[in-house]
C-alpha cells in the first residue's frame, strides 16, 4: 500500500536487450528532449467535478536513463464504487496520502522540460492542468498521445486501448488500473515498437503528432493559414483541376487538417492525400448554409471521394386512396410542395416504400391484402396466422380498418411546411450574414443581402429530398430561434 512518493530508478523493460545487460536505459521519443509516461488515477471520467487519486511517472531523460515515481492522492472526495472495483484504491488507502497541493510543487518538476506522453492523453492532461489551476500554479506542455501513437504505427490494427496493446506487443502490466504500472506499460510500448518498426518510423510519428500533419505535394502552409476557421465548404483539387472531394464543417481549417492527419492510418484518407494538389474554400454564414452549400456541390460536380448523390431524381411516396370503403396505401412520387395531400414516408425507390408498407403489416397486424401486397381470393395469409384482424373477408369494419391504417401510417407523415408562404432564414452575423431563401421546402439560393430577394424567387427550382431532411432537422432544432423574415408570394 502507498502512503507517500516513490522514487527509484529500475530495469523498466525486462525483454530488451539492454535491460537483460544491466542497463538502466529508456526510450527519448522527441530529439534529445526528456519524456514523462504519466498515468492518473481518478475519482471519475470528467477534471470537472472529479479529482486525481494516484499518479504514476516514469521520466526518461535525455540520455535515455529511466526513472519512476508514484504516489496516491487524497482527493478530498469518496472514491464512487466502480472506480473502487476497477482500481483497487480504497478510500482507506488515501486517507493518509498526500493531497494534491502538497506534492503539487514536485510533480510540476519532475515534468518540467518533458514530452508528456499518456494514453489517451487529453485525458490525463486535463486532470493535471485543472488540478494546478486549482493551486494557481501554471501547466503547460508538448504531449503526445499513444492511442495515436498506435494507430498511425500499427493502423491495420484491430484496436488500441492499453489493453489492447498489451495483448498485441505482450506488454506486462501487474496490477492493471495501476498508475505507475500503467505507465510502465506505456514506456515499454514505445520501446517495443522501435524495435519493431525502427527509429525512424518512431520519430517520424511522433514528429507528425507534435508539429500536426504532413501536408499534400502542392498544398503549403499559407494555403491552409488561408482557410477560414469558421463554417463553409472546402473543395481538394487533383493537379489537373478534377474536383476529388467536397465536405463541410463549422471548422473549415481544423476539419481540412484531419483529414491530412486521417491519411496516416486510413487507406482512402492515403489515396486523397497523395492526389490533392489544391485546396480551396467558400465561407458561409453558419452550418445550414454550409449544408446546403454541400449537398448542391456535391450533386452538380460528382466529385471523386464523395458518396454519389442523384442532382434529380424521383422520390416516392405513401398517399392514401380513398375511393371505396376500405381505404389503402398507394406508391406515387413525392411532392411535398402540394401539402394538401397528406404523405408519408419519403423513399429513393418504389421498392422502398413497398419495403416499408410491409414492416407496417408486421409491426401493425394490418392486413397484406388491403395493403395490396397479397392477391387472390379469400383471406389473407395473415389472418391465418392471427395477424390480421380479418379486413378481408369484411370481418374489421371499414371504419377500423381506415383507423388503423392512419394510426400506422401516422408517425411517417411529412411535416407540413410551417409557414404561410416562403421565407427568408436569417444566419451568421456582420460581414457573414447571409439568408437562405426557402418555400415549401424548396430552396431556392442565398442571399447576402435583401435587395437579392426578389431574383432568387425567380429562380427555378425542385423538391429535392436531401434539401428537405437538412431544412427539416434544422427547423426542429431552432424552432422558435431561427431568425425567419416572411416574403410575400407577389414577390415571385
Amino acid at each position: 500500500m502507498l502512503r507517500g512518493p516513490v522514487s527509484q530508478a529500475d530495469s523498466l523493460c525486462p525483454d530488451t536487450p539492454r535491460a537483460r545487460s544491466g542497463l538502466v536505459l529508456g526510450i527519448v521519443l522527441n530529439g534529445t528532449q526528456p519524456t514523462a509516461f504519466v498515468d492518473l488515477e481518478t475519482t471519475g471520467a470528467s477534471s470537472r467535478g472529479h479529482a486525481i487519486t494516484e499518479i504514476g511517472i516514469v521520466c526518461v531523460d535525455a540520455n535515455g536513463r529511466a526513472e519512476t515515481w508514484s504516489t496516491l492522492i487524497n482527493p478530498g472526495r469518496a472514491i464512487p464504487p466502480g472506480v473502487r472495483s476497477l482500481t483497487g484504491i480504497t478510500d482507506d488507502m488515501v486517507a493518509d496520502a498526500p493531497a494534491f497541493c502538497d506534492v503539487a510543487a514536485e510533480i510540476r518538476a519532475r515534468l518540467d522540460g518533458h514530452l508528456f506522453v499518456a494514453h489517451n492523453v487529453s485525458f490525463d492532461y486535463s486532470f493535471l492542468k485543472s488540478a494546478f489551476n486549482a493551486v494557481d500554479l501554471p501547466f503547460r506542455m508538448k504531449r503526445l498521445c499513444t492511442v495515436k501513437l498506435s494507430r498511425q504505427l500499427y493502423p491495420d490494427a484491430r484496436g488500441h486501448s492499453l489493453d489492447a496493446l498489451m495483448q498485441r506487443h505482450a506488454l506486462t502490466c501487474e496490477p492493471r488500473h495501476r498508475a505507475l504500472t500503467d505507465a510502465k506499460a506505456l514506456h515499454e510500448f514505445c520501446i517495443k515498437a522501435q524495435t519493431e518498426l525502427g527509429r525512424d518510423a518512431m520519430r517520424s510519428a511522433v514528429r507528425t503528432q507534435l508539429d500536426g500533419p504532413a501536408l499534400p505535394e502542392g498544398v503549403h502552409k499559407q494555403d491552409i493559414a488561408r482557410l477560414p476557421e469558421g463554417p463553409g465548404v472546402y473543395h481538394f483539387y487533383a493537379k489537373d483541376n478534377t474536383l476529388l472531394y467536397v465536405g463541410k464543417s463549422v471548422h473549415v481549417r481544423s476539419r481540412v487538417l484531419g483529414h491530412f492527419g486521417a491519411a496516416i492510418r486510413d487507406d482512402r484518407e492515403a489515396r486523397l492525400f497523395r492526389q490533392t494538389a489544391r485546396v480551396e474554400a467558400t465561407r458561409c454564414a453558419g452550418e445550414l448554409g454550409a449544408l446546403l452549400l454541400e449537398v448542391r456541390t456535391i450533386k452538380e460536380r460528382q466529385p471523386v471521394y464523395n458518396r454519389r448523390l442523384r442532382h434529380r431524381a424521383d422520390v416516392f411516396t405513401l398517399a392514401i386512396d380513398e375511393t371505396g370503403d376500405y381505404h389503402r396505401p398507394r406508391v406515387q412520387a413525392a411532392d411535398p410542395m402540394t401539402p394538401e395531400i397528406p404523405q408519408y414516408g419519403l423513399y429513393r425507390q418504389k421498392s422502398g416504400a413497398v419495403r416499408a408498407l410491409k414492416a407496417l403489416c408486421d409491426d401493425h397486424g394490418l392486413c397484406r391484402k388491403r395493403l395490396g401486397l397479397e392477391r387472390g381470393q379469400g383471406s389473407c395469409f395473415g389472418l391465418q396466422i392471427d395477424r390480421c384482424e380479418g379486413a378481408c373477408i369484411g370481418k374489421q369494419s371499414a371504419v377500423a380498418w381506415n383507423l388503423k391504417l392512419l394510426g400506422a401510417l401516422g408517425k411517417t407523415r411529412l411535416p407540413a411546411w410551417p409557414f404561410d408562404g416562403p421565407v427568408a432564414i436569417g444566419e451568421g452575423r456582420g460581414a457573414y450574414k447571409a439568408w437562405h431563401v426557402v418555400d415549401r421546402w424548396c430552396w431556392y439560393g442565398t442571399a447576402q443581402n435583401h435587395g437579392e430577394f426578389d431574383e432568387l424567387m425567380q429562380n427555378e427550382t425542385e423538391f429535392d429530398v436531401d434539401v428537405f431532411r437538412i431544412l427539416e432537422r434544422f427547423l426542429a432544432r431552432c424552432a422558435g430561434r431561427a431568425s425567419v423574415e416572411p416574403l410575400t408570394r407577389s414577390t415571385r
